[in-house]
């Protein structure tokens, strides 16, 4: 908002526009009529519609303790839309705000506290181009002169000034009020006869049949007000949605916490049913199956997430979506107040907005909290809460999810992964936005590229490196002379940088004065990352050219400005040597802020998620130690810095142990892309969990970087959303591990053909392969035979529920006879005909020495970790989706009752009855509760 009040400063009186018609003088005529009751309004507004001249002001008098309007009018070159207008009313002495109206209602958060309740635009009529103004209750000190500057996209900038006079009823008056009189007393008669002929019009409506629309109408008015006023609201936001939201559908990642399989090493089994799903079934009755009160819909910088949740709104909207009878987004970037109620960030929306709440059947969507902070509330209050509660952001989100307020409201809450964690752990289900495809990334590369940009081989190689949307389109607005080659190891960060070092070399040079520019660029935009703000498009103009995005959204800005903020930083680490204490607060939010500290000082204790696109920008630029370095191309890493670093990393890898936090690490060492630290600090690793973490194609490949040639002992990678190109990508790390966990992923028969290649190279350390519940069915599982013909060295394959049938089993006696190495083989949850049957037992007779386990009871090991976690689920229930638990029981139960089964003599018929009483218990206590 500020930047379009900047812009009005700065224009010259000569630079307004200038559409002089007979209006003005139509208002002047009528100006008397100006303090009219409302019910006149109308009626005068609409003579107000025709442009005014905007060279003069016009002149209204007002009668004290009476309203007056205040007129104004403009002329649209475009189709209006509401969330486009600007509408800024402005005292001329002194600069006080009046009245706003943008982003397609009235913001009244700058409104001196003097119009506080007395101010009043007309919605219905700004369409038209009357953006009048109703001045309530008239004071003396109202009299002066008024400005309501205007702004549309495309139409320009109008401004248009009032001189408004406020008198007292006086004897002086009586001739001018003779004539108001009697001008009452015409437009009296007029309505007596307009009356008269609405009343006839009724009286022959009634004689017609009723209009059942209008009837409904009038029967929601009477007899249902939320009702109508939820219908006023999907009229509002149909004026003012963009129809591109509706082409969008997008993949999603259901994240359900691990039930029978925890996330060490030694567990047998695996229940988890996780599943990709498309965004058109997330909400769509039949097809949907994780509906909860409390949700989450987590993605990474860039992903789309806004625009999915619009999309959403889009098909409520459209009716396409019925088990909500209402939704709401609330965008918590545009709530300007530290301290706001509930109530207040409804109506602010949209008028009454709030009593909707009260319906059942809402889903309230707080949208945009990447950067949200923690609040600061007391937490020994023992105040009661209710939507006119005013609180902070933060400890209103709190009070929502601990259903403190609202509690039988749907939610969801929509941030980056490592957003809010504590507030994440309060949902019931959480939804991980994932990438696009291969061939959506294509797509939307060749929509924004030019036609020699496709003739190259940067679309071939755009998927290697990304799908995040917002990289997509960034770097599809490249000029195609840049002729930037896109490498294995490159990066979306690498190609941005690439660019600005292309420009600071060619357009910077040896000149000292561009040197100094440039310099104090970086400064402004560390300054404007820190508190939140996007570089001014205006002053950075030839900047943005240069990548081509000057007219795009402000997401792609803002990423230009992380990238000058990093070099920046990286200039002013090197000078003042205090690069581990800023990458430890940078990074992981490391409270601890020296007073010293120049670059720390002005920023927030309480981190939050601004510097993730800094980060990987400023390792990227640390080798550029000063700004002549970067204009030179001449980068640097002395001993001392990689040193430093490389104790930095290791120390990290020691006290971070959340996968979110080894991701960070391994992303800085793929972003510093230096031989020696990778080395130094990688040689030492054994061991990598991941476990619950989806991964996207920029994790992959800096796993890919940072791994390559170091032996594992354990790689757990469940559940991380991975498909088939990336168990390809990642082949060298996974054929370097002794122990490889990719349970509960999106797997398929190409996995198949790309383990067999691993497991056949002679240098190939896997001993356990764990692959449960995935979907390799029958053709992958027949590789992975072919491929233990030749394998010497693994000992446990684990193939549980992989929909693995009879055919599965084909060639499964004949390779498996030739293997010497593999002692235990799990197939628990497939389905098996006589065939397949047949074929395990004759497999079971020739090799006794392999454990072939088709069965929970027949094997005391996996009986027993069964058991374990069935008895703990009276305390860990409300970790898992009730939909799916259920199933899961289900299907523990289905194996548990099934007699036909070698069970291992460890195990007790009693032990087997216990524990089958125990889930029918737990299943008869969930359909009560249901």
């Amino acid at each position: 908002m500020e930047f379009w009040f900047s812009i009005m400063d700065s224009w010259s009186a000569s630079e307004r526009l200038v559409t002089p018609e007979c209006a003005s003088m139509i208002i002047r005529r009528h100006q008397k009529l100006f303090d009219l009751k409302s019910t006149y309004i109308c009626l005068i507004g609409s003579l107000t519609f025709l442009p005014v001249c905007h060279f003069a002001p016009l002149e209204v008098t007002g009668q004290l303790h009476k309203d007056v309007l205040l007129p104004c009018t403009v002329v649209y070159k475009e189709q209006f839309d509401y969330s486009h207008i600007v509408i800024h009313w402005q005292r001329s002495e002194n600069d006080d705000v009046v009245h706003s109206f943008y982003d397609g209602s009235n913001q009244l958060a700058y409104q001196a506290d003097y119009y506080r309740g007395r101010t009043e635009m007309f919605y219905d009529f700004l369409p038209s181009g009357n953006l009048s103004l109703l001045l309530k209750n008239l004071l003396t000190s109202d009299a002066g002169s008024y400005a309501c500057h205007s702004i549309l996209e495309s139409s320009g900038f109008t401004i248009q000034y009032v001189n408004l006079s406020v008198e007292e009823r006086s004897d002086d008056q009586i001739e001018e009020y003779k004539f108001l009189f009697e001008t009452r007393i015409a437009i009296c008669l007029i309505s007596v006869a307009f009356i008269s002929g609405f009343v006839l019009l009724i009286c022959v409506k009634l004689r017609q049949p009723r209009n059942e629309k209008d009837e409904e109408t009038m029967s929601l008015i009477i007899n249902n007000p939320s009702g109508f006023i939820l219908q006023k609201y999907k009229k509002h936001m149909t004026s003012i949605l963009p129809k591109e939201y509706s082409a969008q559908n997008r993949r999603l990642f259901v994240k359900i916490h691990s039930f029978l399989e925890g996330s060490g090493t030694n567990n047998i089994y695996m229940g988890d049913k996780s599943e990709a799903i498309n965004a058109e079934d997330l909400f769509t009755p039949g097809k949907q199956k994780f509906l909860s009160r409390r949700m989450v819909l987590v993605g990474d910088a860039g992903t789309g997430k806004s625009y999915l949740c619009k999309w959403l709104l889009n098909k409520w909207i459209q009716e396409h979506i019925k088990i909500y009878k209402f939704i709401l987004r609330i965008s918590c970037k545009k709530i300007k107040s530290k301290i706001i109620s509930l109530k207040e960030i409804c109506d602010k929306i949209y008028n009454d907005l709030s009593s909707i709440l009260t319906m059942d059947g809402v889903l309230l969507i707080f949208d945009e909290l990447d950067d949200l902070v923690h609040g600061n509330e007391d937490p020994s209050s023992t105040q009661e809460y209710n939507m006119n509660t005013p609180l902070n952001i933060y400890t209103l989100l709190e009070k929502i999810m601990t259903k403190q307020l609202v509690p039988n409201t749907n939610v969801l809450m929509v941030c980056r992964f490592d957003s809010l964690i504590d507030l994440q752990e309060k949902c019931n289900t959480e939804f991980i936005l994932l990438d696009f495809t291969e061939e959506e990334t294509k797509n939307i590369y060749d929509r924004n590229s030019t036609k020699d940009q496709k003739l190259g081989n940067i679309d071939e190689r755009i998927s290697h490196i990304t799908c995040t949307p917002a990289f997509v389109v960034l770097i599809s607005y490249f000029n195609a002379e840049s002729n930037l080659l896109i490498y294995k190891d490159s990066s979306p960060y690498k190609i941005l940088t690439e660019i600005m070092l292309k420009w600071t070399t060619n357009s910077i040079g040896k000149s000292r004065e561009k040197k100094n520019m440039f310099i104090s660029m970086a400064n402004h935009s560390y300054e404007n990352l820190i508190q939140g703000k996007p570089n001014s498009i205006k002053h950075w103009k030839t900047f943005l050219n240069l990548y081509n995005c000057q007219t795009q959204c402000k997401y792609q800005c803002n990423m230009l400005r992380d990238m000058l903020a990093a070099a920046h930083c990286v200039w002013e680490t090197h000078r003042t040597g205090n690069l581990t204490e800023c990458l430890d607060f940078w990074v992981f939010g490391n409270n601890t802020i020296p007073s010293t500290n120049a670059l720390l000082q002005s920023i927030a204790d309480e981190h939050n998620a601004r510097f993730y696109h800094f980060i990987r920008f400023f390792m990227r630029l640390l080798k550029y130690p000063d700004c002549d370095s970067l204009c030179d191309k001449t980068h640097m890493m002395n001993n001392e810095t990689q040193e430093l670093l490389s104790g930095w990393l290791k120390k990290s890898f020691q006290n971070y142990k959340k996968p979110s936090e080894k991701l960070k690490i391994i992303h800085c060492i793929f972003e510093l892309h230096d031989e020696k630290v990778t080395k130094e600090v990688m040689s030492n690793m054994k061991n990598l969990e991941l476990f619950n973490t989806p991964l996207n194609v920029k994790d992959i490949q800096a796993l890919e970087y940072c791994f390559s040639g170091i032996a594992l002992e354990n790689l757990d990678l469940r559940l991380c959303a991975l498909e088939d190109k990336a168990v390809r990508q990642l082949g060298s790390m996974i054929k370097k591990t002794k122990n490889v966990m990719l349970s509960s992923n999106n797997l398929t028969k190409e996995t198949g053909k790309c383990l067999k290649e691993i497991l056949e190279e002679p240098d190939c350390i896997i001993e356990k392969l764990w692959l449960g519940t995935n979907q390799l069915g029958a053709h992958g599982t027949q590789d992975l035979w072919r491929s233990l013909e030749r394998n010497k060295t693994l000992i446990g394959l684990y193939l549980y529920d992989n929909n693995v049938t009879d055919e599965g089993t084909h060639e499964m006696v004949e390779y498996l006879q030739k293997n010497t190495s593999l002692k235990e083989l799990h197939l628990c949850g497939n389905t098996f005909g006589d065939e397949g049957l047949t074929n395990i037992q004759k497999l079971k007779h020739n090799k006794k020495e392999l454990e072939v386990v088709l069965r929970i009871v027949e094997n005391s090991e996996l009986f027993r970790f069964v058991e374990e976690k069935i008895f703990e689920l009276k305390r860990t229930r409300k970790n898992y989706q009730q939909e799916y638990l259920n199933s899961l029981l289900g299907t523990v139960l289905k194996d548990l009752e099934m007699k036909d089964c070698n069970k291992c003599p460890q195990i007790t018929e009693e032990s087997i009855d216990k524990l089958i009483q125990m889930i029918k218990e737990e299943l008869k206590h969930e359909r009560q509760e249901e």
